[in-house]
């Protein structure tokens, strides 16, 4: 590239930014009025300096950021979905799919370590008529809708679903904030292209309502955030922390 480390560095860091943040604008109309969401072991790491660039005044890091997607999995209803065409547009033949389809979906749920019967069940016709597309819900057992002579592309849905326990959000107790208390310092490379020492905050150690400001880095076992000048850091009564544009330098 014909630059030094550093300058390669901080060269990549803009490109970075400018690329997501040119994606995210796409689908952004009021960025004072969002909120981003940074999760993964990378999301938070870029988080502050590609919404500077969208516009974007608050970021949100969750306190599970570095396995969100497993974690949102982890309290997630257990639920399957069927869908069958009708060969024959008779109640006989819907009586025939349906027996077909609970049979299925009893390995399924049973392969869940879930019985059946346990299990909220939903039902639905999806068909074309005269040029219109339908949906209908239908009654257990289900039963074909009146007035369905010619219709077209006749599909049964078939929904079962198993409620788990989920994950409860704790309300905020009081508005007094705290000074957060830092776990060292660690020496990084600026905006600028020269090196400064900042403070290095660990979530695990953070308590709800404690606030920093930037620049800074916050850290948990699988992620690092940057927290840029001008941003300010603040934990919630559930740990998780936002990042909040206020100026700065």
């Amino acid at each position: 590239l014909g630059k030094d480390l550093d300058a390669a560095l901080l060269a990549m860091d803009r490109v970075y930014e400018e690329k997501i943040g040119q994606e995210i604008t796409r689908y952004v109309k009021k960025p004072a009025a969002t909120t981003l969401l940074a999760f993964g072991g990378a999301g938070p790491m870029n988080a502050c300096g590609i919404a500077e660039r969208v516009g974007i005044r608050e970021v949100l890091v969750p306190r599970m950021a570095s396995v969100f997607s497993a974690f949102g999995i982890g309290f997630s209803d257990i639920a399957h979905s069927y869908e069958v065409t009708l060969s024959k547009v008779t109640n006989a033949d819907l009586k025939t799919v349906l027996s077909g389809l609970m049979e299925r979906a009893k390995r399924d749920m049973f392969a869940e370590g879930l019985d059946i019967a346990r299990c909220k069940r939903s039902f639905a016709l999806e068909y074309s008529l005269k040029g219109k597309e339908f949906r209908k819900p239908l009654s257990s057992p289900p039963r074909l809708p009146k007035n369905m002579k010619g219709a077209k592309d006749v599909r049964l849905h078939l929904r079962l679903s198993k409620a788990v326990p989920h994950c409860d959000l704790k309300k905020a107790k009081g508005k007094k904030t705290l000074a957060a208390k830092r776990d060292g310092t660690r020496r990084i490379l600026s905006a600028s292209g020269t090196r400064e020492d900042v403070p290095v905050y660990r979530l695990e150690k953070l308590r709800p309502m404690m606030t920093a400001e930037g620049p800074a880095l916050l850290e948990e076992a699988f992620f690092t955030c940057r927290v840029k000048a001008g941003w300010t850091m603040h934990v919630n009564e559930n740990h998780d922390v936002f990042l909040r544009h206020t100026g700065g330098r």
